[in-house]
């Protein structure tokens, strides 16, 4: 199996446009999306919790059948919240309120994190480590979730960084590196956002699906 997966995308000129700010609306537009992905973070969040709880419980009462169920879901949990956190403090360095606020000279500068994340045309120190950490969220995702077709599925469309598209005109580019690179701060708070949010669905179906009624009989 190679080791790079390619999408092959028709990406229209503005899409695809380097270094090009975008509209005031295009910011806007991006900012309701933030927003709504915030909220459904949230809500998956409170369930995940509640699951959570219901998994120490079974632990409680009969460890040496919930012990391995527990120690796959702080698996899970660890690694998530590891990138969490450090996705947390990127979004941070934008010092802006980009939720609500109005300011479009930071939210459209396209070198903002460009700067951060990347050294000419290869990932920076610290590039490499938000793509090393969703690298272990990756792997170990793979290795807890067994042979769950739909679980991995999900895994390996969102969370593997070696995925590339095509542009028109039929070159190759690493995924991530296409979404972060030479894009307006608010595409890249976007991006952070809706991989959160992502995380987050996975733990979500993850919990699901090990809480169901036949999976713990």
């Amino acid at each position: 199996m190679k080791n790079q997966i390619t999408i092959t995308l028709f990406l229209t000129f503005t899409l695809f446009s380097c270094g090009n700010k975008i509209t005031e609306q295009e910011v806007v537009t991006n900012q309701k999306r933030i927003q709504r992905y915030h909220k459904t973070k949230s809500k998956y969040q409170k369930t995940i919790a509640l699951k959570l709880k219901k998994i120490e419980q079974l632990n409680t009462d009969k460890p040496e059948k919930y012990k391995d169920l527990k120690n796959k879901t702080e698996r899970i949990s660890k690694n998530s919240n590891d990138l969490n956190l450090f996705i947390e403090n990127l979004k941070k360095e934008s010092n802006c309120d980009y939720l609500n606020g109005s300011n479009f000279d930071l939210l459209s500068d396209t070198d903002f994190y460009t700067k951060i994340l990347f050294n000419g045309a290869k990932f920076s120190k610290r590039g490499l480590a938000l793509k090393e950490k969703i690298d272990i969220f990756y792997k170990e995702n793979k290795t807890i979730v067994g042979k769950d077709f739909m679980l991995n599925k999900f895994n390996e469309k969102e969370f593997n960084t070696n995925l590339s598209i095509k542009n028109t005109e039929g070159k190759e580019i690493n995924y991530l590196m296409y979404k972060l690179k030479n894009k307006a701060t608010i595409e890249v708070l976007l991006y952070l956002e809706e991989l959160q949010m992502k995380m987050k669905k996975f733990q979500f179906n993850y919990m699901n699906l090990i809480i169901s009624d036949n999976y713990l009989q």
